[in-house]
């Protein structure tokens, strides 16, 4: 996926099944974080499976993810984030903060990170 002003925005059909998987357990948090993501060769790996975590906020109302169609293009977030994973190539992403199923940022530890 490219940032390129001239490239059009990736749309959800355009994403590898593991980059999907990783859209979908995003947009099912809402809000949280993922914990220890294994990436190889800048894709997702889910074995073994990362940790989700869900933030619950009390005397708010329950955010749900609404459905999307493959047509849909992926916001910049999203775009940004499964391109940092194409750059990191392997390794483990220590934590993804996720907000209104969007990624905010992520960690990394270790040499290099």
């Amino acid at each position: 996926m490219s940032t390129n002003k001239n490239a059009k925005t990736p749309t959800v059909s355009s994403l590898s099944p593991a980059c999907g998987r990783l859209f979908e357990i995003l947009r099912e948090i809402q809000f949280g974080r993922v914990e220890s993501l294994h990436v190889r060769h800048g894709e997702p790996v889910f074995e073994p499976a990362p940790r989700v975590v869900r933030h619950h906020k009390f005397g708010s109302p329950t955010c749900q993810a609404k459905p999307v169609q493959p047509a849909t293009q992926l916001k910049q977030e999203v775009v940004d984030l499964f391109e940092f994973l194409k750059g990191f190539g392997d390794g483990v992403v220590t934590l993804i903060k996720v907000a209104e199923g969007l990624p905010l940022a992520a960690e990394t530890a270790g040499p290099g990170a």
